[in-house]
């Protein structure tokens, strides 16, 4: 009580994880090329932690909103590449 007094705003669970979604063109299309590979059945899970997972293990970086651009075009060809495999 002391902390709400002072200002503190208490955050629901649901939320307090969750980022932002990127809305860039790149990351638009990065989830577009993802949701692709989902209905084509090579991905299992279309959900953006599966995304930012798959983008962590490509990259290195832990979210699509904090790819550059150089990054972020490297993802949209792997997933242009993988889509033409399929």
């Amino acid at each position: 009580s002391h902390f709400k007094r002072c200002g503190f705003v208490v955050v629901p669970a649901q939320k307090a994880g969750r980022r932002p979604r990127a809305d860039s063109d790149q990351a638009r299309l990065i989830r577009h090329l993802w949701l692709s590979l989902h209905g084509a059945g090579a991905v299992r899970d279309p959900s953006e932690a599966a995304l930012a997972a798959w983008v962590k293990r490509e990259t290195g970086v832990d979210a699509v909103q904090w790819l550059d651009i150089r990054q972020a075009g490297n993802c949209i060809e792997k997933l242009k590449n993988w889509i033409g495999r399929l």
